[in-house]
C-alpha cells in the first residue's frame, strides 16, 4: 500500500456523540449522518431513483392514512427522512426513509420515538443492503415498531418485515413482487 493511501488517514471517532450533542448540530449535518451506539455514520446522498421510490411511497401512505382517518382511526403522520430516536443511550439514532407514526405532541417538543411508530420503510440502495436488511430489521423490532418495509428498486418487490403477525410468529416475513 503506498504510503499516501487514504486509508492510512482514517482516525478512529474521538468520543461517543451523546443525545445533547446530536440536537445541537445543524439540520444540514445531521440530515446527512445517523448515530449508532454513539458512532457517526455517514449516509451517501440517494440517487434520483431511491428520491422517487420514497417520495411515491409516502404518498400512498399518506393517501391510506387520511382516508382511515376518515374514517375515525387514530391521527397519524407519514414523514420521510426524519429523526427517529430508538435509545437514548447508548445514543441511537437512525432516520429511515418513510415513518407512519402516531401524531406527535410538536408544540410540547414530543420527539419522534420507538412507541409512535406503526411502519417503518427503508428504501434499499447498493450501499445499505446490511444496513437496511440487517443492522436496522434488529434495531427496529428490538425497539417494538410493528412493521418494516424493506422496499428494493428496480421492480423486485417488497420484503415485510413484522414484529407482531397474525400469520406468522413475530419477526416473519413475506415477500411481494411484481409478477
Amino acid at each position: 500500500m503506498p504510503d499516501d493511501h487514504w486509508l492510512l488517514s482514517l482516525r478512529p471517532q474521538p468520543k461517543r456523540v451523546s443525545a445533547e450533542e446530536y440536537e445541537a448540530l445543524p439540520e444540514e449535518i445531521a440530515k446527512t449522518i445517523e448515530v449508532v451506539d454513539g458512532y457517526v455514520v455517514f449516509c451517501a446522498a440517494p440517487t434520483p431513483e431511491h428520491q422517487r421510490v420514497v417520495r411515491r411511497l409516502t404518498t400512498l401512505i399518506e393517501r391510506h392514512a387520511r382516508e382511515a382517518m376518515d374514517r375515525g382511526r387514530p391521527c397519524v403522520e407519514v414523514d420521510f427522512d426524519i429523526d427517529l430516536r430508538l435509545r437514548d443511550a447508548p445514543f441511537l439514532n437512525r432516520r429511515p426513509d418513510v415513518v407512519l407514526y402516531e401524531c406527535l405532541d410538536r408544540g410540547g417538543g414530543e420527539r419522534l420515538r420507538p412507541g409512535h411508530g406503526l411502519l417503518v420503510c427503508e428504501v434499499v440502495s447498493s450501499g445499505s443492503e446490511t444496513q437496511d436488511t440487517v443492522d436496522k430489521l434488529g434495531e427496529y423490532a428490538r425497539a417494538g415498531i410493528p412493521h418494516y418495509w424493506i422496499v428494493r428498486t428496480g421492480g423486485t418487490g417488497v420484503s415485510v418485515m413484522s414484529a407482531t403477525s397474525s400469520t406468522g410468529p413475530p419477526g416473519s416475513t413475506s415477500t411481494w413482487a411484481p409478477s
